[in-house]
């Protein structure tokens, strides 16, 4: 039986906790609303969304990459231009993924894999097509990841990507279609190769290069700002082996940048002057 003190005491207690109630329901109704849309994406082959800001340390594989059609029509196909490079002397095993968000959806979607050679530079053209149904249509934010997929992300290329909605046929019903060739993304099976040691480098570095067939041939090497520093090679060469010597004695230290040209195809890559 409940004595009249009990009930005293009862009473007390809940006076006592009522502010303390209120002030928690005020604080779980401060809390924004969860976002819109479908839960963290899962990718077209079934792994969980990709993990933003979850960047490894020590990263030494750099992306660039740029993109022929910021306003596309649903279905039609949209090519980056993509431009891989290892600044370190080891082989780096890569995945290169795309991240489209928008439209209250998501898509993650491996693109391709590979193993790029230690202090090599690729460049390669990725053909994406833009998925079908209205709903796609409008902003997307899109980016191109290279790291291990899906998760350990370690450079990122960003684009704000508007999708008309325009029909034109082809498109899929589910997601941003990869048509990249199957095989190893980043081998250098054709044209030239590049290869840089040291790198970093103190005052002079080698850059050694292949052709496979005879072109004319121009390696510069570039500043921060983009400034034309030095011309290595400028001429017609033979295919085959060669190799050009970059002395940066008179220049800061900092970063900077080579580009080979050899008949149609170019090859970029970083450089690393220390002092």
């Amino acid at each position: 039986m409940v004595t009249r003190s009990g009930l005293l005491g009862l009473a007390v207690l809940l006076a006592a906790l009522s502010p303390l109630t209120a002030a928690h329901g005020a604080a779980r109704d401060a809390r924004p609303p969860s976002p819109m849309g479908t839960p963290d994406p899962a990718s077209s082959d079934g792994s969980a969304g990709t993990a933003e800001g979850f960047l490894p340390s020590g990263c030494e594989q750099s992306l660039t990459a740029t993109l022929d059609n910021h306003e596309p029509v649903l279905g039609e196909i949209i090519t980056f231009a993509v431009t891989v490079s290892n600044n370190s002397p080891d082989p780096a095993p890569l995945d290169l993924w795309i991240h489209a968000s928008g439209q209250h959806f998501n898509f993650v979607h491996k693109l391709a894999a590979g193993t790029l050679a230690g202090n090599a530079t690729v460049t390669r053209n990725v053909r994406v097509r833009v998925p079908e149904p209205w709903w796609v249509a409008g902003l997307w934010a899109v980016k191109l990841h290279i790291g291990t997929f899906s998760f350990d992300i370690c450079d990122t290329e960003s684009f704000d990507v508007v999708v008309s909605s325009s029909l034109t046929a082809g498109g899929t019903e589910t997601a941003f279609e990869s048509l990249v060739p199957e095989g190893d993304f980043f081998a250098s099976a054709t044209g030239s190769t590049v290869a840089v040691t040291p790198n970093p480098f103190v005052s002079r570095t080698s850059i050694r290069y292949a052709i496979e067939e005879a072109a004319d041939v121009r390696l510069t090497v570039y500043d921060a700002l983009g400034r034309e520093v030095a011309v290595l090679v400028d001429g017609r060469q033979e295919a085959g082996a060669h190799s050009a010597v970059f002395d940066a004695s008179g220049l800061a230290a900092g970063t900077y940048v080579y580009r080979l040209t050899a008949g149609d195809e170019v090859r970029t890559g970083q450089l690393t002057l220390a002092r």
